[in-house]
């Protein structure tokens, strides 16, 4: 996820507003949290989230309208890498 979070950072997620790379090369919220939330993501993701859903041991999550669709081994993943699409990275 943390290589995930550098892409979000790089790219200007909206997120990862306030986020800093610590010295470990992990990214840190300014309250200590080192990964953005669930709702954070699907938040930046704006009227381009469509739904999440998990299937087995994959999370799917699908763009409004459906036009694109990832996955990923938790939400946070999942979501992040749909808002990475979206936003044409």
């Amino acid at each position: 996820m943390f290589t995930l979070g550098k892409k979000l950072k790089d790219a200007g997620c909206p997120a990862l507003d306030g986020w800093y790379e610590d010295m470990g090369g992990k990214l840190k919220g300014d309250d200590g949290r080192i990964v953005p939330d669930l709702s954070e993501l699907i938040e930046a993701c704006g009227e381009g989230f469509g739904s999440l859903q998990k299937h087995g041991e994959r999370w799917y999550v699908a763009s409004n309208p459906l036009t694109k669709l990832e996955c990923g081994e938790t939400p946070e993943i999942a979501v992040a890498s749909l808002w990475l699409k979206l936003n044409g990275r």
